[in-house]
């Protein structure tokens, strides 16, 4: 079994996945953080 972490858009519409185990493969707090601002970006434009 290989875990997986997937960021998902409304919807349930995958944007990303990342696979592996504790030091490979695995997003950090801030690739998680950069990928979800982009989420957001694109549900809620900057300067609403």
């Amino acid at each position: 079994m290989i875990p997986h972490t997937l960021v998902l858009k409304p919807g349930l519409r995958i944007y990303s996945i990342y696979n592996g185990y504790w030091f490979w493969g695995r997003p950090s707090t801030v690739d998680l953080w950069h990928d979800l601002r982009i989420v957001t970006t694109e549900i809620r434009p900057i300067g609403i």
